[in-house]
């Protein structure tokens, strides 16, 4: 999107439709500048003829604003707008092409219609995309929280290092900060992607650690593996297995919110420590089906941790 000289004051009588909250100034129609990040970049030009009320509207929506550009010019106001719509071509091709650099990934996008500054990213158990990581998601981007998930059932199939799950991660968070606009992302892991998560996070580069505000993980194991196989699905053990509570105490705790059924024997949640949030919720593995309360657990440990 370009705005070139954004007028506060629209002069029609009716007010346009917008979700920012409407204010009526004598001489025209304003809205309010909306909250969180914008679902699209924005380039914002002042032309040499701005006036003080346009230049104030201008910095103030540029203002700490993620994805929003704010550039000065010396031309007219109809030359700086067909300069910036020249160069949009070019933009779209480079925000498409950071776009699609996660196609060869497994992953299922849930957008939500107001993009804020946060979305998760949500690792399956090794069943795949289905039931608790389905519902899960769906109930997450009801509350307005914008997902990306990771079939670890596809991802996983072909053995991976940590190191190799750290480099792919880190181009989702790329991905989807610059196509949502966000900040922050938060990391769900179920089963096998709650056991993978710490050790993927942890090689992660410390700017990719910075926007994690927080890691959830729900029905945590002590050891884990970097590949799904048929002997895993049916207990037979595993192969080369990574000590996930050694990976998880490597986390800062502050992040960490840790789920277990009370009829889970095989949950290492308690034995982390350290100040970990740990939840415990009634059954089993799968949380007697109760995915509303763990979103809900989600939400405000997420609340709680951004908030200043």
């Amino acid at each position: 999107m370009v705005a070139v000289d954004p007028d506060p004051l629209l002069p029609p009588t009716k007010p346009l439709c917008a979700a920012a909250p409407l204010r009526n100034p004598s001489g025209g129609i304003g809205h309010e500048q909306p909250d969180g990040a914008l679902p699209f970049p924005v380039e914002v030009h002042l032309s040499a003829s701005v006036t003080p009320a346009e230049r104030s509207q201008a910095e103030a929506f540029a203002r700490d604003r993620q994805g929003v550009s704010l550039k000065e010019g010396r031309h007219t106001a109809a030359t700086a707008l067909l300069k910036a719509l020249d160069k949009q071509p070019i933009a779209a091709a480079a925000a498409a092409a950071a776009a699609e650099n996660v196609s060869d990934l497994p992953l299922i996008e849930l957008p939500v219609a107001r993009m804020g500054d946060t979305f998760a990213v949500l690792y399956s158990g090794d069943g795949g995309w289905r039931d608790l990581d389905k519902e899960l998601a769906a109930i997450l981007q009801r509350e307005g929280l914008p997902v990306v998930g990771v079939d670890v059932l596809r991802y996983f199939w072909t053995r991976r290092t940590p190191e190799q799950g750290a480099r792919d991660l880190a181009r989702v968070i790329h991905a989807y900060r610059q196509k949502w606009g966000a900040k922050k992302v938060v990391l769900i892991g179920f089963s096998f992607g709650a056991d993978v998560l710490p050790a993927v996070f942890n090689r992660l580069s410390a700017e990719d650690k910075a926007s994690v505000a927080q890691m959830s993980l729900l029905g945590f194991s002590a050891i884990t593996d970097f590949e799904v196989t048929v002997s895993g699905w049916l207990s037979h053990g595993q192969g080369d297995t990574l000590p996930a509570l050694a990976e998880v105490r490597r986390v800062d705790a502050h992040r960490v919110q840790c789920f277990y059924g009370e009829e889970d024997e095989k949950s290492a949640c308690v034995p982390i420590g350290g100040g970990v949030e740990v939840i415990r919720t009634q059954g089993s593995h799968h949380f007697d089906g109760d995915y509303e309360a763990l979103a809900q657990h989600i939400l405000k440990g997420l609340k709680s941790r951004t908030t200043p």
